[in-house]
């Protein structure tokens, strides 16, 4: 019986421990925000260009060229370059803590949507 709680008790650090290290090559590594990007950008359906991402989900990061058009809302963002350092765990206690924001080559264009015309009565004969 105790060889099998060793043997539970040593799986499960080792499940640990490799969550520890995904979630440190997620938020620390250049590659992990690669990763986050292109996850985010297949999220939104095309609507999120980033053409290129630097540094770490933890801060500081840094994003060219990002683009965000959403046609259903009538949004259309561009940024030519967003630098971001801010506070990350402070948002594990829902605060955001911007240490520098640099943001350079903003357009946003905000166009009409046309309203869906209302459904047909199905009453009506």
């Amino acid at each position: 019986m105790k060889k099998w709680l060793k043997r539970i008790g040593i799986a499960l650090a080792i499940v640990f421990a490799l969550i520890l290290a995904l979630a440190w090559w997620l938020l620390a590594t250049e590659s992990g925000t690669r990763f986050a990007v292109e996850r985010a950008k297949s999220a939104l359906a095309g609507k999120l260009a980033i053409a290129q991402a630097t540094g770490a989900l933890t801060s500081p990061l840094e994003l060219h060229d990002v683009a965000y058009k959403d046609p259903a809302s009538g949004l259309d963002v561009k940024v030519k370059t967003l630098k971001l350092d801010y506070e990350f765990f402070g948002l594990l206690r829902k605060t955001a803590h911007v240490r520098s924001l640099d943001i350079d080559g903003v357009d946003v264009a905000l166009t009409t949507v046309p309203a869906t015309p209302p459904p047909p009565d199905a009453a009506k004969p």
